[in-house]
């Protein structure tokens, strides 16, 4: 009788942790990141500017996902030569304080949206066609009272979300969600990114055209939206 009882019990214990070790290696997984990563020359500002001369010395785009769902999310992470000061929530940026324009290209068509050729003079040149931007340009683009900043689309500029942002020492990060740049989880979209303080912008990359996630790259120079702005005010 006693034998008969031990045998069930241990093979009760068996079939659960067989059943444990077949559900974790059945859990849902996140989808693939898709990454890419840009290094920028140093010293290649514009020339002109006073206050913070905010010089990018590379940045790494990232769209990720929860286990078991689809993309939700795009994370910019740059990095520069000066450590990075934020305006206070709700505030514009001073000479000292990174303001910056993120521009998404997201239907690989630079025939519409807006031009934004803010680094003419050193620095990079114009991301032409871009859909949506996160907006911290520094004649216009605040920072929120909540301390995140506002994504809106091109050129009509209506709000379409926030986006989040911490900095540590050199480094900015950005985080975006696909949601609030037209929603197409999958799909390819091209990036480019200027930076500057209140007064002017100083650097802008990558220098040789946007910096594509998964589609072909459009180039600074693609055919005119008629929406382009010069300076840093519009």
């Amino acid at each position: 009788m006693k034998v008969s009882l031990i045998a069930p019990i241990g093979l009760v214990a068996i079939l659960a942790i067989t059943g444990c070790s077949s559900s974790a290696t059945s859990a849902p997984q996140p989808p693939t990141p898709v990454t890419s990563s840009v290094t920028d020359p140093t010293g290649d500002t514009n020339t002109g500017g006073s206050g913070t001369i905010y010089d990018i010395s590379g940045f790494t785009t990232s769209r990720t996902g929860p286990p078991g769902g689809t993309y939700k999310t795009i994370t910019v992470t740059a990095t520069f030569v000066q450590p990075v000061v934020l305006p206070a929530a709700g505030a514009l940026p001073d000479a000292t304080q990174l303001a910056f324009i993120l521009a998404f290209d997201t239907d690989n068509n630079a025939s519409d949206g807006t031009n934004y050729a803010l680094c003419s003079t050193g620095g990079g040149g114009t991301y032409n066609g871009a859909d949506f931007i996160v907006d911290g340009n520094g004649a216009t683009g605040n920072r929120l009272a909540d301390g995140n900043y506002q994504i809106s689309s091109q050129p009509a500029g209506t709000a379409t979300g926030e986006a989040t942002v911490s900095a540590s020492g050199n480094t900015m990060t950005w985080t975006i969600p696909i949601s609030a740049l037209g929603g197409n989880p999958a799909g390819p979209f091209n990036f480019g990114l200027i930076v500057g303080n209140g007064p002017a912008p100083t650097d802008c990359a990558a220098n040789t055209g946007y910096t594509t996630a998964s589609a072909a790259l459009v180039p600074m120079s693609g055919v005119p939206s008629g929406h382009t702005f010069t300076t840093w005010s519009h």
